[in-house]
């Protein structure tokens, strides 16, 4: 494979929406395999990536936008997805939906800050790459 053409990035900003997830996932999808990615790891990276949206929507009151930014690599795809979320909600990172983020990605890991207005939300993660 040629370095070059295998590093790529991509980043989508949306309203945040449930339908608006769907976008998110299409980039992703389209990203990851036109950097020749496997079909079963760009599936995994996009069912964790879309359970992670789903997650800040369903904590979010829809007035702040949702991100997701991908960099790919010759050896993985690293990247985060931000979002405000509400205080007192449920915090990320816990649930059913949750253990297959686990199961579905190398590494993730939520960081949050407080704000006036609610928590920022930062989740980033990482798949190695699997021949395709």
């Amino acid at each position: 494979m040629d370095d070059d053409w295998t590093r790529s990035s991509a980043m989508v900003t949306v309203t945040v929406a449930p339908h608006r997830v769907g976008l998110i996932r299409a980039m992703l999808e389209t990203l990851l395999l036109r950097v020749d990615f496997s079909v079963e790891t760009t599936s995994d990276l996009v069912l964790a990536v879309t359970e992670i949206c789903e997650q800040i929507v369903e904590r979010s009151d829809h007035r702040h936008p949702l991100t997701c930014s991908v960099v790919t690599g010759p050896h993985a795809a690293d990247g985060e997805i931000r979002g405000v979320v509400q205080t007192g909600r449920r915090r990320l990172g816990v649930g059913v939906g949750w253990q297959l983020v686990n199961a579905s990605v190398d590494h993730v890991d939520v960081t949050s800050a407080d704000r006036p207005d609610g928590r920022d939300v930062v989740v980033s993660f990482s798949k190695l790459r699997e021949p395709a």
